[in-house]
Parts: C-alpha cells; sequence; structure tokens
C-alpha cells in the first residue's frame, strides 16, 4: 500500500469500439488513463502468499519478471529517445511472432534533447540534495556517536578510579588486624 502510485495504462476507446465496423472511421482510439496496476497486483500476491505459504517458489519469479518490468517502466519513460529502451510489446512480438512492428525508428536530430536537459538538471539537483542531506544526517549520527562514546569513557575512567579505592579499602580493612599489631615497627621503618 505505500507504493501504490497510478502509471499510465492504455485501454481501447469503449464508445468507439461499440460501433459497428463500417460507423468506425480510421484507426482504432485508445484512452489513458491512470491505474496502480503494479502496485495492486504486488498487493494481491502479498495476500496470497500471506493464505498460502507454500506458493512462496512460484511467487519469486513473478516478482523477478515484475521488477525487470518497472525497470523497462522507468527506462521507457526517459524523454530522450537515446536513452529510451525497447517497449515489452516489441520484446513480446519478437517472441511470438519473430518480428515487430515496434522495431526501431528514425531518431531526428535534437529530438527532445531540451525535455531530456531539463529532466537531466532535475535529476542532478535532486541528487545533490539527496548527498547534502545523507551528508547532513551522517555528520550528525557521528556527533551523537562521538559525544556518546566520550560520555562512556568518562563514565568507565570514574568507575575504575571509584572501583580502584573501594578495592583499597577493602584491602586494608582486611588487612588490619594483621597491619595493627606492627604499625610502629612500620612506622619507624618508613621515617627511615
Amino acid at each position: 500500500i505505500l507504493l501504490w502510485r497510478p502509471h499510465p495504462v492504455d485501454i481501447p476507446d469503449i464508445v468507439m469500439c461499440c460501433r459497428p465496423f463500417s460507423e468506425r472511421k480510421g484507426r482504432l482510439k485508445w484512452k489513458t488513463f491512470r491505474f496502480p496496476l503494479d502496485s495492486l497486483t504486488v498487493y494481491l500476491i502479498s495476500i496470497l502468499l500471506v493464505e498460502f505459504p507454500t506458493k512462496l517458489p512460484s511467487a519469486i519469479p513473478f516478482c523477478m519478471f515484475l521488477g525487470m518490468l518497472g525497470g523497462l517502466k522507468v527506462n521507457r519513460s526517459q524523454p530522450s529517445p537515446w536513452k529510451r529502451c525497447s517497449s515489452i510489446l516489441h520484446f513480446l512480438f519478437i517472441l511470438i511472432f519473430n518480428t515487430s512492428p515496434y522495431g526501431p525508428r528514425q531518431i531526428e536530430p535534437n529530438e527532445y534533447s531540451q525535455e531530456a536537459e531539463e529532466e537531466q538538471s532535475i535529476f542532478w539537483e535532486k541528487y545533490i540534495h539527496i548527498q547534502e542531506t545523507v551528508e547532513q544526517i551522517d555528520l550528525e549520527i557521528s556527533r551523537d556517536i562521538l559525544l556518546k562514546s566520550f560520555e562512556w569513557k568518562n563514565e568507565i575512567e570514574s568507575k575504575t578510579q571509584k572501583n580502584i579505592k573501594e578495592e583499597i579499602n577493602i584491602a586494608n580493612s582486611i588487612l588490619k588486624p594483621l597491619i595493627d599489631p606492627h604499625r610502629p615497627r612500620l612506622e619507624l621503618i618508613r621515617n627511615t
């Protein structure tokens, strides 16, 4: 549900399809509307896997295919024809009919160059902004870790000093009965 993003889906115009062939003029018309087909598919597969976990081995290749199809859609959305890849229909036609009407096309000089430059500048602005944000977060995290480590080190040092004093006091209290009878002699030895 978090990735519920609509994508453009083309369907034939229903009004045009319902007319008889004699009344149709020209080619079939298509309408484009936005529908979250990929997100709906992933949502339904996740529900299916929760209900039937034994279907996981068959869902793994399908999820891989869905990821590759998503990558293809991203590459197809490039405004520059030089960076755009072939459509899934092109590959399906080649697979089924060994030829495709969606083959390579002639690219005009500077075709969509303005849109491609704008998209590249937007991409790099977003990229730089993300990098600066990541660096800022890393700096804050490293400061917090450094402060915590100094506090931890100071705490350990204070505890060790307290522990040493306590150990000396404990040793003195244990050895006091043994040392007290000989204290005058020890004082003489120490003073000489």
